[in-house]
This record gives C-alpha cells, structure tokens and sequence, in this order.
C-alpha cells in the first residue's frame, strides 16, 4: 500500500502560551543535568555514554529520563576503554548529524542558529540545554543519551575568537 502522507495522529487544540512553556521545561530539564556533568572528565563523560548506551540496547525506558537512575550493580562490566571507545563513536556520529542539521541545512530557524552560535562562543550552558533539546526533539534521542552528547560537545567544540562557528566545526569533523 503506497502512502503520500505519513500516518499522522490528529492533534489536540494547544493554547499557544503553553507552548513555549514546554519547550522551557525542556531546556530547564537539559540545562540542569548539563550543569551536574558539566564538571566530569571527558573520559568519564564518554564511558557514562557508553554505559548509557548498553542500558539504552537493554531498557530504553531508563534512560528516557534526563538523569536516569542506574543501579551499578546491574550494570555489565566491560573495560573502561571499552566503554570509552564505544561513547567516542556514539560521540562523533551525533557530532557531524549536529553539523549537518545546524549549518548545512537551510530549514534551520536564523533565531536558533543564532542563539545556538552565540551560546556554542559564549562557552555557556545555555548551549548545552538548546543542543540536548535539538537532540531530544529534532534527532529523537532518548534524554539521558542527549544530555551527555551536548555536555561532550560543549567541553570539545572550543571555537577561537572571531572564527566563524561552522568553518571551526568542520574542520574539526575532518569532513
């Protein structure tokens, strides 16, 4: 069976002041864990990923939530480099989907990209709440997979004073 459309459910008549209040409450959720990480090392950063990943393959519902409850005990024991290596790759695929969305698409609301660009310089943790909320309502992550991606990415991305942002970017892709 051939559809033009996709399957879409029919939406609930939204009051549109309630609207950014949700996306609020999102960025507050992301901005709140981003600030709890945000002090981690970069390799603990990508083993917590990895970690996050493995939990994510076994029950997704655990890491639905921004700070996931994990119980270390239930947690399988790979080597550390394991992990890490295993968060490095998660790490650089969400990276150039990131690249893509932010400076290659042209759909891009100029405000976010703005905002974006300027939190990314300002090194600050808005930019970590807006890239976990891209990553949770754009690419569809789960939120405790997207909050550890934008805290990884706000610690790496390190843009040099008056260079464009995505020039910086893809050079350091090597794309």
């Amino acid at each position: 069976m051939r559809m033009d459309k996709p399957n879409v459910l029919p939406r609930k008549k939204s009051n549109m002041s309630k609207k950014p209040s949700n996306l609020d409450g999102l960025a507050a959720s992301v901005a709140k864990q981003v600030e709890r990480l945000a002090p981690k090392s970069e390799e603990s950063l990508f083993q917590e990923l990895g970690i996050r990943m493995i939990i994510a393959r076994r029950d997704p519902g655990t890491v639905a939530d921004f700070a996931p409850q994990i119980d270390p005990d239930q947690l399988p024991k790979p080597p550390k480099a394991d992990l890490e290596l295993s968060g490095r790759l998660i790490f650089q695929r969400a990276n150039r989907e990131l690249y893509r969305f932010i400076c290659e698409e042209d759909g891009v609301d100029k405000g976010l990209k703005a905002s974006l660009f300027e939190a990314i310089i300002g090194k600050d943790i808005s930019a970590g709440a807006l890239i976990g909320s891209i990553l949770v309502g754009h690419f569809g992550l789960l939120p405790g997979i997207a909050t550890i991606i934008a805290v990884i990415f706000i610690k790496l991305l390190v843009v040099p004073k008056g260079q464009q942002v995505c020039s910086y970017w893809k050079t350091s892709l090597a794309i």
